[in-house]
């Protein structure tokens, strides 16, 4: 019998074991050590940054679907899918612009793959330091013609507060013990998990002038956080060394913005201005070989991204069932549909 994984679980299956395959790039990885902690420091942040920031924008959008706040004690419940596309630059990375001090390339040009760009690009360099040759992690491949595609899914419980106040909260525990039947080669005691939390409150009721004008405005805010630990087996030690290795990923995603809204008969339009930061963290916790070296602990990155943009959508409502499309206009675009159940506010 064919097995079917559930949306819910299917989000995290998607965001993190198609996004952070590492476990399948583990001897890439010990490779990448073997220069020493500065090349590999170098080379790790140039490529985990760009995945950092997509994951994050990514939890930024598909909050709302209106500026009208639901009634206090309404609920609904909804799955949002957001994908991001994200620019071509950020899909490589110079390997000349890292100024490695213990790397010389060897095979194909000058750049590499970021966790995000091609899955078959290959880049080889040769380690100074042992004459080794090291092969460099390789990409997600999430690209579709000339279009590059980060998508996500996540479910959303909504209810209405006190004073046109809206709180939205998404989560998933984790989830690796439902999908292990699913997905084969899944390491043993890795852990992920997500959750988000959002707010919208209604600016109008504050605004006299405003108050009975055939519109909605609200401000609305969110915050979001998914994280990932996996354990590594690298043999650089030995096979039977103590080495408790580990690989900590997270993200956290902040979101601030105002938006307004429309109704058109069983229409809804919204748009309006947003900002979005989000801050990942990449983390080796345990004992590696690096470089001649021997180190605990040897890697704890943190990236940064943020933007300003503008956001634009609709909503379509059937009763107590809406669908909803919208788009985050910035250099990293965000698209996002959702589908809903339960209150219905235009």
């Amino acid at each position: 019998m064919k097995k079917h994984i559930p949306i819910a679980v299917f989000s995290l299956l998607f965001v993190w074991l198609v996004a952070c395959p590492v476990w399948a790039q583990q001897e890439r990885i010990e490779q990448v050590l073997s220069l020493g902690l500065e090349d590999a420091q170098k080379i790790f942040e140039a490529y985990n940054a760009p995945l950092g920031r997509t994951i994050g924008f990514a939890m930024s959008d598909g909050w709302h679907e209106t500026a009208q706040p639901l009634k206090r004690w309404q609920t609904n419940f909804r799955f949002v899918q957001s994908s991001v596309v994200y620019p071509a630059y950020e899909q490589k990375y110079n390997l000349i612009d890292l100024n490695l001090k213990n790397a010389v390339v060897i095979a194909g040009d000058s750049s590499a793959p970021t966790a995000i760009g091609e899955r078959g690009d290959l880049s080889i360099l040769r380690n100074r330091l042992n004459d080794s040759l090291v092969f460099l992690p390789k990409g997600l491949g999430l690209i579709y013609k000339q279009y590059a595609f980060f998508p996500a899914v996540y479910p959303q419980f909504n209810i209405g507060l006190f004073r046109n106040t809206e709180l939205s909260v998404r989560f998933l525990p984790n989830v690796v013990p439902l999908i292990t039947p699913f997905v084969s080669d899944i390491p043993e005691n890795i852990s992920m998990s997500y959750w988000g939390v959002g707010l919208m409150h209604d600016l109008k009721q504050w605004i006299p002038s405003i108050a009975l004008a055939p519109f909605s405005l609200s401000v609305w805010g969110s915050y979001s956080s998914a994280k990932m630990s996996y354990p590594l087996k690298l043999t650089s030690l030995g096979p039977q060394d103590p080495r408790n290795q580990l690989l900590r990923y997270e993200v956290k995603a902040y979101s601030l913005g105002a938006v307004a809204s429309k109704k058109i008969a069983f229409l809804t339009v919204f748009g309006g201005l947003q900002y979005d930061k989000s801050i990942s963290t990449n983390r080796l916790e345990g004992t590696y070989k690096v470089g001649e070296e021997i180190i605990s602990n040897p890697l704890e990155q943190t990236y940064e991204g943020q933007r300003i943009a503008g956001n634009l959508g609709a909503k379509i409502r059937f009763k107590q069932t809406f669908v909803m499309a919208s788009a985050v206009f910035s250099q990293y675009t965000t698209l996002s549909v959702a589908i809903g159940f339960g209150s219905n506010n235009p």
